[in-house]
């Protein structure tokens, strides 16, 4: 086994390289390209420091948060910048200075928050967990419209907690759940990533070629999540995201086009109690829907529903990526 990687998950008598029982596609490492003693010596400071935080009593370690949120939106003006001009360009002149402010410090708190309790979701097992730790909200007739279909997609934005949310549609009966990702440059922090996803019931598959296999996933009534509101760096098409034009991810929305399944926005909302979760699920685009349309109506119609997502629960999202990157300038 080479540096950096990994076998597939044990449990399943199977030949390299052949899909397990359940899930339509073999088992792949999703991997950053950051290998070496360093980066291992980091791994280890970084699962350590988020074990230790993790297992303060709730108000140290809410306080602790705050401070590292506070350090975060000082020391790192990259992306406390980029949070700056994306909150602009989402609320106007609406949003004073202060406020806006306020809600960089926020969204750095709320990511560090979910990150230091995302190991928690581990402790919900066994029968009657999943229901009292989360509840779903279903938009009219979309629950009925789901059990007609086999195989859907569903598009995300980064709102609320990813990490349950994926966790979610794997007890809700979309299995099997594979969700894109793009993995942390660190190899080691990556593979750590990729054996807690696979323990939570999901599949990884890399940003890099995951399109080649989801007429499989699908066909096999299976689950892709994508999440669509950041910045695409390659075969773009633009289209508005909060009245400006961004680029977009061209290739999902070729592949929704051609593949006739239906597309499901939603979002898992964190609660104010610890490891307390509610699913929205928003629309349903019927297959028909795409079918005639051009990618870039395709991406304009989901960055619309993704807008009205995150305008819901704006404290609950990831505002610290630089959007509108490279993009046109705006008319």
């Amino acid at each position: 086994m080479s540096e950096g990687t990994r076998e597939p998950p044990a449990g399943a008598q199977h030949g390299p390289g052949d899909p397990e029982p359940g899930w339509p596609i073999p088992w792949q490492p999703v991997l950053g390209d950051r290998a070496g003693a360093w980066a291992f010596t980091e791994s280890l400071l970084v699962r350590g420091a988020l074990g230790g935080l993790g297992a303060l009593p709730a108000g140290l370690q809410d306080r602790m948060v705050g401070l590292a949120a506070r350090a975060a939106r000082t020391l790192d003006r990259r992306h406390s910048d980029a949070a700056r001009g994306f909150l602009r360009q989402a609320f106007g002149p609406t949003l004073g200075e202060g406020e806006r402010e306020q809600r960089v410090l926020q969204a750095w708190r709320f990511f560090l928050t979910m990150v230091v309790r995302s190991p928690g979701l581990d402790r919900i097992r066994g029968p009657g967990a999943f229901e009292r730790h989360f509840e779903t909200r279903f938009a009219p007739g979309l629950r009925e419209r789901l059990a007609q279909h086999r195989g859907r997609i569903f598009v995300t934005p980064h709102l609320g907690d990813i990490e349950a949310g994926a966790f979610s549609l794997a007890h809700l009966g979309f299995s099997p759940v594979y969700a894109v990702s793009r993995p942390p440059r660190n190899r080691y922090l990556a593979q750590a990533i990729q054996r807690t996803r696979d323990g939570r019931g999901y599949r990884l598959l890399h940003r890099h070629g995951a399109m080649d296999d989801v007429a499989k996933i699908l066909k096999a009534d299976g689950t892709l999540v994508l999440m669509l509101d950041q910045r695409a760096r390659k075969r773009t098409v633009i289209a508005p995201f909060f009245g400006r034009p961004a680029h977009c991810e061209r290739a999902p929305a070729i592949l929704m086009r051609r593949l006739s399944v239906p597309v499901v926005t939603a979002w898992c909302e964190a609660l104010s109690e610890p490891w307390r979760y509610r699913v929205h699920f928003t629309r349903i685009f019927e297959p028909q829907d795409f079918a005639r349309a051009a990618p870039e109506e395709i991406s304009t119609a989901l960055n619309r529903e993704m807008e009205q997502m995150i305008l819901s629960a704006p404290e609950q999202y990831f505002w610290l990526h630089d959007r509108y990157r490279k993009a046109p300038s705006p008319t």
